[in-house]
């Protein structure tokens, strides 16, 4: 919600900046930008149960490590 919201707020605004195609290259690239976030600050933890997840943040490693 919080993001619609932000695209709903600035959407003309940057239409009248740029351009359409412009907006949607600037969303575009932010939207690249959070996989790439996401594939490197987010764990996956599928297959590993909890008490395996916990120990893994309590010991300080990195995401990917997990």
């Amino acid at each position: 919600w919080l993001f619609n919201g932000v695209v709903a707020f600035t959407f003309l605004k940057l239409v009248n900046a740029l351009s359409p195609s412009g907006a949607f290259w600037l969303y575009a690239a932010i939207g690249i930008v959070g996989i790439f976030w996401g594939y490197h600050y987010l764990p996956e933890t599928k297959g590993h149960t909890l008490e395996k997840i916990e120990e893994h943040w309590r010991k300080g490693k990195k995401p990917r490590e997990l």
